[in-house]
């Protein structure tokens, strides 16, 4: 096959078979190996696409069954330029190999803190289960490291954006009296930290964040 002629938006991973299957379609972010001549080709799913998997049924936690792959003639072409025999979704095959994702989450940002509205934003590094996130193991410090400070979260409500990124946090009236309260915690940019404690919350596939150094905030917005 010739795989730089390999067309990612004609392959869908579906859950099954069947014409109600959920699927996802490939999107052009991938990276091939090799991207020469070969029978074999492995390509690796860009972010979007892995993130539409955690959401989606198809390819889901160590099911086997529930992971198929349909192919479109103009997926690939042989060196002759002959397109591939196509695999419709009907006939899709099944995996034979699946390893399931074991790597926990990351906060990759500290977005928004907002005094007003009594809100918080943060963003993950992969899609996970907002409904699952403990609050209590959440807390503001006044650094990122040996913080002498600390406001701890009791309550609040919980959304997540529609990529499954973004974690949104409405705070309690009584968490957001001892925050705006302290003297010494978020009243400026430069003492205002996250602080995410270890299973604080899980990604789709179960694995929950593992504590790693606290990310600053990017934005304040001071309540008047």
């Amino acid at each position: 096959m010739n795989a730089s002629a390999f067309d990612g938006s004609s392959i869908e991973l579906l859950s099954s078979s069947q014409g109600d299957a959920d699927r996802v379609q490939l999107d052009t972010s991938y990276v091939l190996s090799p991207a020469t001549y070969t029978d074999t080709i492995s390509v690796q799913l860009s972010v979007g696409n892995l993130n539409e998997l955690k959401f989606s049924k198809a390819c889901r936690r160590a099911s086997v069954s529930s992971c198929h792959l349909a192919v479109l003639a103009t997926a690939l072409t042989d060196l002759a330029n002959n397109n591939v025999v196509p695999i419709p979704s009907e006939s899709s095959l099944v995996v034979s190999r699946y390893l399931e994702d074991v790597s926990p989450p990351t906060v990759t940002s500290f977005d928004v803190l907002d005094l007003e509205q009594r809100t918080f934003s943060f963003t993950m590094s992969e899609a996970v289960d907002g409904s699952m996130l403990n609050t209590s193991k959440v807390a503001f410090a006044n650094f990122y490291t040996d913080a002498e400070h600390v406001v701890q979260l009791n309550g609040g409500t919980v959304t997540v954006s529609n990529t499954g990124l973004q974690v949104n946090v409405n705070l309690s009236r009584s968490d957001w009296n001892r925050l705006v309260n302290d003297e010494h915690v978020c009243t400026s940019r430069s003492n205002c930290y996250l602080v995410l404690a270890s299973d604080a919350l899980p990604d789709q596939s179960g694995n929950y964040y593992i504590q790693q150094s606290e990310a600053e905030i990017q934005l304040l917005n001071v309540d008047n």
